[in-house]
């Protein structure tokens, strides 16, 4: 029995018929009395609205007496609100036409109450629709709809009007008459118009008019930094540096933080634009914002537009900060002072390079790396400037005086050594002294740790002398 029952289980199974595939959602275009029209799938029709599902805005819900009509085939904007009259009309694909009241969408159709069928309700497949064209409202139900101050073109064609209601989280807010407020991002915009001129606002594009836009409503003193941040990220995504750059120059009338100057610099970089990158780092100097973050940004912006003078300026600056401040961040004082030198040399400002790797070589503490770095650069300069020879004499000259001081140093401190009867350390200096080649110095050194021990010794032989005599 229990293998009859699996069989026909089986069997039931291979009989069944495979899941249907849902067809995908009916495109329509909801057509707005004063011209706006909003693209979508999902549509629903009540006695009250049109419900619509969009791509920017999730589920618009649209008052039923603002809408001139539904777009279900290729039929133009202008042919829905040329065909109202005194009651609704549905524009079937094949040409014919059916008046009556449109009642509501189900399953796929829309239920008319046909005049052809006595008023009784029929449903007409949404598929076999062109167009349908509401009748014009009554007196008793009109819907008064004003000129709206901006009409805004999404990527996707639609057309929505209104007055800019703020912006929050890279998201703008569209108050409209029609269906509440609309939301959209800088990415889902094509251009901003002026409802009055049907011009676009401004040169620098959409960015630009919302600016302006959340100008005269006053949303742009709540907090600049983010929006312009936002709008100029938006920007440079789709690919429109120039309109980020125009609103780089208004930034400059805001109190703006320097942290989001630092935050739009980066922006700028990524998008392959130093110069505004620049402009940034710049703003952010004139802040008085003095870490050594900016110091270094700055310096690289200024060497990547070729400004060495600038650069050389900037670092010189840095040079005043304590550099306990900089070292962290790898740019301790010899390190500066390299960098330093490269500009020079690149503005044929030799004796300066010079000046800078001549105190990296006599300073204390330098990492090796620095020193090798500064030592090579040195060389190069002094071949570059065509005075080898010259130039090595006068810093040999001063080599050998810094080598003096080095080794009198030393010797201070073997004689130091040797009054706390420390002679193993005096002997570790004096062996240090003949490692740098400082072999007068470690002579003198070496004579003061003998006469020591033959001070010991004496005392040594004079206190046996005193056992003996005992």
């Amino acid at each position: 029995m229990s293998l009859m029952i699996a069989v026909a289980t089986m069997l039931s199974v291979v009989a069944s018929p495979a899941a249907e595939e849902q067809p995908e959602p009916a495109e329509a275009r909801v057509v707005i009395a004063t011209g706006d029209s909003l693209h979508g799938t999902g549509l629903t029709l009540t006695d009250k609205a049109v419900l619509i599902e969009t791509p920017y805005s999730g589920t618009v819900e649209i008052d039923r007496r603002a809408a001139a009509g539904i777009v279900f085939g290729s039929a133009r904007d202008e042919q829905v609100l040329a065909a109202a009259a005194d009651r609704d009309v549905v524009q079937l694909t094949g040409g014919d036409k059916i008046s009556g009241d449109v009642v509501r969408t189900a399953d796929g159709a829309v239920v008319v109450k046909a005049f052809y069928a006595g008023g009784r309700e029929s449903q007409i497949e949404l598929d076999t629709i062109d167009f349908i064209a509401f009748a014009k409202p009554g007196d008793d139900e009109s819907f008064e709809l004003t000129a709206d101050p901006v009409r805004v073109i999404l990527t996707n064609g639609d057309v929505v009007g209104g007055t800019l209601a703020g912006f929050k989280r890279d998201v703008f807010r569209l108050e409209t008459q029609y269906a509440g407020v609309l939301s959209f991002t800088l990415a889902d915009v094509q251009s901003v118009h002026n409802t009055a001129t049907s011009h676009q606002f401004y040169p620098g594009g959409p960015a630009d008019a919302f600016v302006e836009l959340l100008e005269h409503s006053g949303w742009l003193e709540r907090e600049p930094g983010k929006l312009f941040l936002s709008l100029i990220r938006g920007l440079l995504n789709r690919g429109d540096p120039e309109g980020a750059i125009r609103l780089l120059g208004r930034m400059a009338r805001y109190d703006i933080q320097p942290w989001t100057y630092q935050e739009v610099a980066r922006a700028f970089e990524q998008a392959k634009q130093p110069d505004a990158a620049l402009v940034c780092y710049e703003r952010m100097y004139a802040f008085r914002h003095r870490n050594p973050y900016i110091y270094r940004q700055l310096y690289d912006a200024y060497i990547a537009s070729d400004r060495h003078a600038k650069a050389a300026e900037i670092y010189e600056e840095l040079l005043k900060e304590p550099d306990g401040q900089n070292a962290g961040y790898g740019l301790g004082e010899p390190q500066v002072r390299v960098a330093l030198a490269e500009v020079y040399n690149k503005l044929d400002e030799h004796e300066k390079a010079i000046d800078h790797l001549r105190r990296v070589l006599g300073a204390t503490g330098v990492d090796e790396t620095t020193r090798a770095k500064a030592s090579e650069l040195l060389v190069s300069t002094f071949e570059k400037v065509g005075r080898l020879d010259e130039l090595i004499d006068k810093y040999l000259a001063e080599a050998d005086e810094l080598d003096a001081q080095l080794g009198r140093d030393h010797v201070a401190l073997v004689g130091r050594y040797v009054e706390l009867g420390k002679l193993a350390k005096a002997r570790l200096e004096i062996e240090q002294l003949e490692r740098l080649g400082l072999d007068d110095a470690a002579a003198t050194a070496k004579a003061l740790l003998d006469a020591e021990h033959e001070r010991l010794d004496d005392e040594t032989d004079t206190d046996t002398e005193d056992e003996g005599e005992d």
